[in-house]
């Protein structure tokens, strides 16, 4: 994605998102920039991309992020979540780069009801009107934007694709007390609830409740606080007094109670968007395994974006090579030179993605090890985008996974990461909805058409039987194919 851009523009992958936050930091930026965002089941913005272009008569860019998951990764590139944008909402970002240190100066056009919705064109509309009217930025030293550019104040470098960029470290703060593990009291529960408001909390943070007479959680704290050793803080919440008291500390929708749980990643992007840290629900012993382990992959998974927190950890790592013996709960072991066997963990390569799409018996692997819990970061395995999916021939069927869906379109996952949307016509008659076709999560062989105009040709009415798709890329060296077709014998 190429901006300036006198066309509307959309976010296709991580290395357009790449692009538009390197452009919004741009010093010499002197055009506005409208970011839309797309609500899930929605086909497309509640702003027309064509009203906003004919208002803006080339003098602003115009850039829409389509899927949930993009807009949570734009949010964290950014150094703080809260200059985002996500879930229908839209924002406009002023040319320079003072946005980003104070985000609660840019309105957040939200889209959480049909009021907000009617009122989203007018109001950003005018937001984008009062930006072209300001006047325009003079050079910082009077000669011209290539010497201005020297003068730019330093930023946050964008990080690779694998590793959404967030700052390197905590920035230094005033010094809160720790909340107890144990929650006990409205104290309690106010100090835990002042702690996860610390902007500056560099871990992320798992909240588990009891539900009303239970004598103990639902999800096995001695497990979760054992598992995430050094990458999370785990409490609990033990007594309804505290259970109350920390629902009145935190904002609507980001509560525990009634013995559910859930992670609460670093920063506070969580207070604006509930669904950062997202309800695990369990209602009774035979859901402990369940939501234990959907608890650990969350916390794995942010930890991997603050990518402080994991780096504190390597600190004290050592570099191994092994061999993988086999894939067993969940979990591979790997066979280590003179060593005790460690553990790969695939929440912390990918999450949501089963061990065996990572890991295969006799795979070599390299990585840091965690002398604390024989765990091994394989993260620097992770083959580059464009190298995993450059062998993918103009013809061939493809198999992809489904990552959102609406009724006109849906989006797929070519790739970890590198998404592309199907309109509804490369799919089945008009007017079919799609929302009965296929759902989130499903593998679906997909007809490769080549390029055009830096787009992939995707057709899944075009697409041969699955058994006929080209294997899918590893997303690790050596290892197996990250997709693979459904079993038919467990969709029945």
């Amino acid at each position: 994605m190429e901006l300036p851009s006198e066309s509307p523009a959309q976010v296709r992958d991580q290395f357009d998102l790449a692009d538009l936050v390197a452009y919004l930091r741009r010093d010499t930026r002197e055009r506005p920039v409208v970011v839309l965002t797309i609500a899930p089941g929605e086909p497309s913005p509640y702003v027309s991309t064509a009203r906003l272009a004919r208002e803006a008569d080339g003098r602003a860019d115009i850039v829409t992020i389509p899927t949930d998951q993009l807009t949570r990764d734009f949010s964290g590139r950014l150094n703080d979540p809260q200059a985002g944008v996500f879930r229908g909402a839209c924002r406009v970002y002023p040319p320079g780069t003072a946005w980003e240190d104070a985000p609660l100066t840019l309105p957040v056009r939200m889209a959480r009801d049909a009021s907000e919705i009617g009122a989203l064109p007018r109001l950003v509309i005018e937001d984008l009107r009062r930006e072209l009217a300001r006047p325009a930025r003079p050079p910082a030293d009077g000669r011209g934007r290539a010497d201005n550019r020297a003068n730019q104040r330093p930023r946050t470098p964008t990080a690779p694709v694998s590793a959404p960029a967030r700052p390197a470290g905590p920035v230094p703060g005033p010094a809160r007390p720790a909340p107890p593990v144990e929650i006990l009291t409205a104290a309690d529960a106010a100090a835990l609830a002042s702690h996860l408001h610390n902007a500056v909390r560099n871990r992320p943070a798992v909240v588990v409740s009891r539900a009303t007479g239970a004598a103990a959680a639902y999800a096995d704290v001695a497990q979760l606080r054992r598992d995430l050793s050094g990458l999370a803080d785990v409490f609990e919440i033990c007594t309804p007094d505290a259970s109350w008291a920390f629902s009145h500390g935190v904002p609507d929708m980001c509560q525990v109670y009634g013995g559910a749980s859930r992670v609460y990643p670093v920063g506070t992007g969580w207070e604006i968007d509930p669904y950062e840290s997202p309800l695990r629900f369990a209602h009774g012993m035979p859901d402990r395994d369940r939501v234990t382990r959907q608890l650990i992959a969350d916390a794995m998974g942010m930890a991997t974006r603050g990518s402080h927190t994991v780096q504190a950890r390597q600190a004290c790592a050592s570099r191994v090579t092994g061999e993988v013996s086999g894939v067993v709960a969940g979990r591979a072991l790997v066979k280590l030179d003179g060593q005790f066997p460690g553990t790969l963990w695939p929440e912390l390569v990918e999450p949501g993605l089963p061990a065996e799409r990572l890991f295969a018996k006799g795979m070599r692997v390299e990585g840091a090890l965690d002398p604390d819990t024989r765990r091994i970061d394989v993260r620097g395995m992770r083959r580059p985008t464009d190298e995993a999916i450059s062998r993918y021939r103009p013809g061939d069927t493809i198999l992809v996974r489904v990552a959102e869906v609406a009724k006109g379109a849906c989006t797929v996952e070519v790739f970890p990461g590198f998404l592309r949307t199907i309109a509804a016509s490369e799919v089945a008659d008009d007017g079919i909805d799609l929302r009965w076709m296929m759902s989130v999560g499903e593998v679906l062989p997909v007809w490769f058409g080549g390029h055009e105009d830096g787009d992939w040709l995707l057709s899944i009415r075009d697409a041969a039987d699955v058994t006929d798709a080209v294997p899918a890329p590893s997303l690790l060296t050596g290892g197996p194919p990250w997709l693979v077709p459904a079993d038919p014998d467990e969709a029945r």
